[in-house]
């Protein structure tokens, strides 16, 4: 567990020195053609854009989606919507322990009773077309473990819970 105030939790002018897991990476150029660096970095509790304005080309080669890095600067708005104003940006190194699952959101409900309250709920699906579809889906070898992929997070459960409870009663 990461000693760092989660960024959902962060306000305009808080100083920020965190680990975070880069979701998108990209070079842009401005309405006066300087380039700069526009990131979006998260943690399990939100993702924000980040820009980095100067010093950023050794970075912007060296770093990638899926990476976790070491930011320093502080959060910033831009039209009311906060963003990150990176100071540095470096590679976390291995000694850091540092995992991109550890930076994912994770469900707070155990992963069997989701599985069990999954396959009830498919169970009562009324239309044979989509029953069988579904069983398919989550009964064949080559998805025999689509649960256990995503323990971390609800993924496609939550996804067909939420469509059961909506569409499909």
């Amino acid at each position: 567990m990461l000693d760092q105030k989660e960024l959902k939790d962060l306000i305009k002018g808080d100083s920020l020195n965190h680990f975070l897991l880069v979701k998108k990476s990209e070079l842009r150029t401005t309405k006066t053609k300087k380039e700069y660096l526009s990131l979006e970095l998260g943690d399990q509790s939100a993702a924000l854009a980040a820009n980095m304005w100067e010093n950023f080309e050794d970075i912007a080669s060296s770093v990638k989606v899926g990476d976790v890095v070491k930011v320093t600067g502080s959060i910033d708005e831009f039209q009311g919507t906060p963003q990150i104003r990176i100071s540095s940006i470096i590679p976390a190194n291995p000694s850091d322990n540092l995992s991109p699952r550890d930076f994912l959101p994770k469900s707070k409900r155990n992963l069997k009773e989701m599985e069990e309250e999954f396959r009830k709920r498919q169970e009562l699906i009324s239309n044979k077309y989509l029953k069988d579809l579904l069983h398919k889906i989550f009964n064949e070898d080559r998805y025999s473990n689509i649960f256990r992929h995503r323990q971390e997070s609800p993924g496609i459960m939550v996804i067909f819970m939420d469509c059961w409870n909506t569409h499909l009663r």
